[in-house]
């Protein structure tokens, strides 16, 4: 397929998506775009190419020219003038909104090499959750304007559920069942529109492994690990080791004049090492400027598992099992088994109820009962439904 032909199609999907609105200031977006490249940038899956798509719609409905390509579709990513092709199917003038840039060989060249050749001609608003559009090399420094975006508020988290604010006891009730399930699973906007409890739980899997991939591979930005404490009293006061004290003790050596004083905040991220892991605090520019490895255990263990274990708790899925210690029952596999466990004695569930076929013994799944007409473990099959499983289906 000629790669013009890709551009046309996200284009036209862009302008015929049905989207949510978001509490995202597009005209302020849009306005930026005229002088700076406006990255829009967040953590996976909290809505970032619906933001761009929404612009999009804004743009177009107002009758300028504007143009959008996911650049992670596979039938582009590997060419190396992919780019260059999207320049020269658009043009140099308009709204040209690029998804998932840093997907594109070459993008930073690209970038700063377009803005500077078409500035005040083609705006250029673009997408990515890497750690690279949000600390851009040197030749992109000063030409980036970063919008970050975050998972649903809880306002937008209400219009996601079709919840509305009533001053009565029912419509309060409502309210106060969606702040419950808010504060429960979050603004993950997939997680908000899911029905199920176990779609859910599903989906936050996902994003919880891809997140420890980004996490072990370095990918997350630096700036989204950094934790900030205030030296209240001089570091010699403090009782114990803590480790925003253990960083300064440690710059007042390299650079006296640059080290906090009493009342600043102090930054600080954990980095791999031997030492304790209050010794092992550094300042986060120390860290880019030499090259030094964060310890992507310390966030695994202290920031993304501790609101993860309450969700999955309610599955019965143990910490061990979503890290994939413990026993050899993978998370999926727990969620399935904890399902089937509770509802063998469901009631009888209809055709339309019916997703698939699911193991009495092992709690395997399939979209169709096998040949043999039992599981290969020697179980017993059961009608699988989003209800639960079940002896019996009703025909009428």
């Amino acid at each position: 397929m000629d790669s013009s032909q890709v551009f046309e199609e996200w284009t036209a999907y862009a302008r015929k998506k049905t989207l949510l609105p978001r509490e995202v200031d597009l005209e302020s977006i849009a306005a930026n775009a005229g002088f700076k490249i406006v990255s829009v940038t967040g953590v996976r899956r909290c809505g970032k190419s619906s933001v761009l798509m929404l612009l999009f719609q804004k743009l177009s409905a107002g009758g300028k020219k504007v143009g959008y390509v996911n650049l992670e579709d596979s039938r582009i990513k590997g060419n190396e003038s992919t780019l260059d092709d999207v320049l020269k199917w658009f043009g140099d003038e308009g709204f040209l909104l690029l998804d998932e840039v840093t997907s594109a060989f070459g993008w930073e060249g690209w970038l700063a090499r377009t803005h500077e050749l078409s500035k005040g001609k083609l705006k250029l608003v673009v997408s990515s959750s890497r750690n690279s559009l949000v600390l851009p090399s040197k030749p992109l420094r000063g030409r980036i304007l970063p919008h970050e975006l975050y998972p649903l508020s809880f306002k937008e988290f209400l219009r996601f559920k079709g919840v509305e604010v009533e001053k009565t006891t029912a419509g309060r009730g409502r309210v106060e069942k969606a702040f419950a399930e808010y504060v429960k699973y979050g603004g993950f906007p997939e997680v908000a529109l899911a029905k199920e409890e176990i779609d859910k739980v599903r989906i936050l899997n996902s994003y919880f492994k891809d997140i420890i991939g980004d996490l072990v591979a370095g990918k997350i930005p630096l700036q989204k690990l950094v934790v900030t404490k205030t030296m209240t009293k001089m570091p010699g006061s403090y009782v114990g080791m803590q480790p925003h004290i253990e960083l300064v003790k440690k710059m007042r050596v390299r650079s006296p004049d640059e080290a906090p004083g009493l009342g600043d905040r102090v930054p600080y991220v954990i980095v791999k090492g031997t030492e304790l892991l209050s010794k092992r605090a550094e300042d986060p520019t120390y860290v880019l400027e030499k090259g030094l490895q964060i310890d992507s255990s310390y966030y695994i263990e202290n920031q993304l598992l501790p609101p993860l274990e309450r969700i999955f708790a309610a599955l019965h899925i143990s910490k061990s099992e979503l890290l994939g210690n413990g026993r050899q029952m993978g998370i999926m596999e727990s969620i399935r088994h904890h399902a089937a466990a509770q509802v063998v004695a469901a009631p009888e569930i209809t055709a339309a109820d019916l997703t698939g076929f699911t193991c009495e013994k092992c709690a395997g799944y399939f979209t169709s009962p096998p040949l043999l007409g039992a599981c290969t473990c020697g179980g017993r099959l059961l009608f699988a439904s989003r209800k639960g499983a079940a002896e019996r289906m009703l025909l009428n």
